[in-house]
């Protein structure tokens, strides 16, 4: 008796078809691999993205907004990822009578809270290290909030003051 032809494809492919099983593994697995190969660069590209929001390449301010508080000074405000040589040529404060700038350098600033409300510390910047796009103009949010009121601390009493018993007698001496 005959057997199908399916039958023999299937006997000769596994009996003693081992070789070519095995050759059709090692195709497989050097096309998932070159496959994979390929498709890297775009996984790279994702993660130069990401380094690159973590790591600005333009200047920017060390904060874009400060909460202070009022006849608090000396908060420094300075240029980060300074590196085309940024200067700051002139500092605008929109109101100021809340808040002060002063204490101007190259690369920082001073701000003072003086009353309660808000304010826009506007910086106009320049680099000489290009001949376009040479200025800059960076903006910080300022918002000054009153001082709490200091709460007096209760008096803490004399040594030797012994107040009342444990049962809740007033001891000798005491009214």
């Amino acid at each position: 008796m005959q057997r199908p032809w399916n039958e023999i494809r299937f006997t000769v492919f596994y009996e003693g078809g081992d070789m070519k099983l095995k050759k059709m593994k090692q195709a497989a697995a050097v096309l998932l691999s070159a496959a994979m190969a390929f498709s890297m660069p775009a996984a790279v590209q994702v993660t130069a993205v990401s380094a690159s929001v973590k790591n600005p390449k333009y200047v920017k301010l060390n904060t874009a907004f400060k909460t202070l508080k009022e006849g608090q000074s000396n908060y420094k405000l300075y240029l980060t990822n300074n590196k085309a040589g940024w200067k700051i040529q002139k500092v605008t404060v929109s109101d100021k009578s809340v808040a002060g700038a002063y204490g101007k350098k190259a690369a920082s600033i001073r701000l003072k809270g003086k009353k309660e409300g808000n304010a826009t510390v506007t910086l106009k910047l320049k680099t000489n290290k290009r001949k376009k796009n040479n200025v800059k103009k960076l903006k910080c949010r300022v918002r000054v909030v009153p001082v709490t009121a200091v709460q007096e601390k209760p008096e803490v009493p004399a040594a030797g003051y012994t107040g009342r018993g444990i049962d809740g007698s007033v001891q000798p001496g005491q009214t």
